[in-house]
């Protein structure tokens, strides 16, 4: 067989093999809600596409009389860096495997595999831009007066598009890779996420992103990446024919060679057995746990132990509970220069002792999972369990709460009096305790079996949504008067409409929230103590 006919027949698999993962793809977004978000991320993305042909209109109409040939590297830098990005993102979070692998991999030739792989994420990632690119420049030719700038235009930022996804393919590949074969990095790998995702929207909000970009851009626009920028404008005189020359070099072998290096980091992850977590050893046995004097039995001493160490081996199916923080994002911007907002030892009280809440008791059924028809038909009791669950929780999120907001409250600015400081410890005291007792019975009217998914390519059994927003509202009703009168600025407001003094309102306030609490949580850990013992299959 000739050589042709065996790179036709090639050729034709790897189309196959991506016309097939795209078509997977396709349905596994069918009716679900990545659906809606995507619909919503084009509709942003189609004004913002519009937006950029109208200035390439307009750069087009500047040649010749400014100097574009600088803002044309950039705006080719910024191309590769974006298309780098989400590409290294999506692999990174396992979005971009392949699917059903085990079939794929062994029924077709690696090179193939990783071939058709690569077509299909180039496809996703710039199916959608690329018509905005070739009419982006068609409308430059037109603002310039030259027809040949259509062709290098759109030719350079194709290329970019691509040469961007293939690295970032090769850079996602890398962290898999590293944690495929790191313990320490998979144990971790949660925690490392959330503190990257904490920085990325510590700069998004802090107003330092082109200050952390510009490097990032200023390296690249030397690199060989900024060339493309001369090899569009080279048709009107901007560009330098050299450098444009190395331009179409880089597409023409440094592509293929970036598509060999991803190849070579496919193989490390997709024929190799990712190495299991490492989990520290220690003793199964919790012993004794005194609590106010008060000792605890051994089964929910049992039921305490069970329930942390799952949450210490899958941390990743407690991810929800940090959500809220990036609502607390833009105070870093105050925290950055020593100065801690007078609202945020109130705020810290009420999300850590949400977090208290939603972590081991909002699902007390459906966290079972498996072993639910274990649990329902052994001898320890609906009361012994749920009162564990919420033991489970307010033994870590109490005193973590405390603790930081009677920290942020010290260097809380302007200073808090010692009457508002002590309301915060007090508040911090109150709400863990009811959020635990209303979290489980939430959880337990609408509870949920089925796993989701937490991220592009794991799932867990996680609260519903029906649990979260009654556990939330009920909750937030209840901490309002509490919240009123420890936040300075409320505090300030309700202390002149109603007339009373600072410790009478806080006394009120906060006893107001205990009072609430307590009726709310009586009912409803009485509520799932009865559903826990009356609990049944259908």
């Amino acid at each position: 067989m000739s050589r042709s006919a065996t790179l036709s027949r090639s050729a034709t698999r790897v189309y196959r093999i991506a016309r097939t993962e795209l078509v997977h793809r396709k349905r596994s977004i069918e009716g679900s809600s990545q659906a809606i978000g995507l619909v919503i991320a084009g509709l942003f993305g189609s004004m913002i596409g519009l937006g950029s042909i109208g200035g390439l209109f307009v750069a087009g109409r500047s040649v010749g009389d400014a100097a574009v040939l600088g803002p044309a590297r950039t705006v080719g830098a910024g191309l590769f860096g974006m298309a780098a990005a989400f590409a290294a993102v999506r692999v990174a979070q396992g979005l971009g495997l392949p699917s059903d692998a085990d079939g794929l991999l062994t029924t077709v030739p690696h090179r193939e595999a990783v071939a058709g792989y690569l077509l299909t994420e180039s496809i996703v990632l710039l199916g959608v831009p690329a018509p905005f690119v070739i009419l982006g420049a068609v409308v430059f030719g037109i603002g310039a007066g030259s027809v040949a700038s259509v062709v290098l235009v759109a030719f350079a930022a194709l290329s970019l598009g691509v040469l961007g996804v293939l690295c970032g393919v090769g850079v996602g590949a890398v962290v898999r890779v590293l944690v495929a074969r790191s313990p320490v990095l998979a144990r971790f790998r949660a925690a490392v996420g959330a503190v990257l995702m904490l920085a990325y929207f510590w700069v998004l909000f802090n107003g330092s992103a082109e200050s952390v970009l510009e490097p990032f851009l200023t390296v690249v626009r030397a690199s060989p990446v900024g060339w493309y920028g001369d090899l569009g404008l080279l048709a009107v005189g901007e560009g330098d024919l050299l450098r444009a020359i190395g331009a179409v070099g880089v597409t023409l072998v440094g592509i293929p060679a970036v598509g060999k290096g991803c190849g070579l980091l496919a193989g490390q992850l997709w024929y190799r057995r990712s190495v299991a977590p490492s989990v520290a050893s220690g003793s199964s046995e919790m012993g004794d746990v005194p609590i106010a004097g008060v000792r605890i039995s051994r089964p929910m001493r049992h039921v305490i132990h069970k329930t942390w160490l799952r949450a210490r081996r899958a941390p990743l199916r407690l991810m929800y509970i940090a959500y809220p923080l990036f609502l607390l994002v833009p105070t870093l911007e105050d925290v950055t220069r020593l100065s801690v907002p007078a609202y945020l030892p109130g705020v810290i009280a009420f999300y850590g002792a949400w977090a208290t809440g939603a972590a081991f008791t909002l699902n007390p059924i459906g966290d079972e999972e498996a072993v639910l028809p274990v649990t329902l038909t052994s001898p320890v009791g609906g009361r012994s369990v749920v009162g564990a669950l919420c033991l489970a929780g307010l033994l870590i999120g109490l005193p973590a709460t405390v603790v930081a907001a009677v920290l942020t409250s010290v260097v809380a600015s302007p200073p808090l009096s010692v009457g508002m400081l002590v309301g915060v410890a007090v508040t911090a005291v109150v709400l863990p305790v009811t959020a635990t007792t209303i979290a489980v019975g939430a959880g337990t009217a609408f509870p949920r079996l089925e796993p989701a998914s937490i991220t592009h390519s794991r799932e867990a059994v996680v609260p519903s949504a029906f649990a979260f927003a009654l556990f939330s509202l009920v909750f937030g009703l209840v901490s309002v008067p509490a919240l009123l009168a420890v936040v300075p600025a409320t505090h300030s407001a309700v202390s002149n409409v109603v007339g009373v003094g600072t410790h009478t309102l806080l006394v009120g306030g906060i006893g107001l929230t205990a009072v609430l609490g307590a009726v709310a949580g009586s009912i409803a850990f009485s509520y799932a103590v009865t559903a826990f013992d009356e609990y049944y299959y259908d």
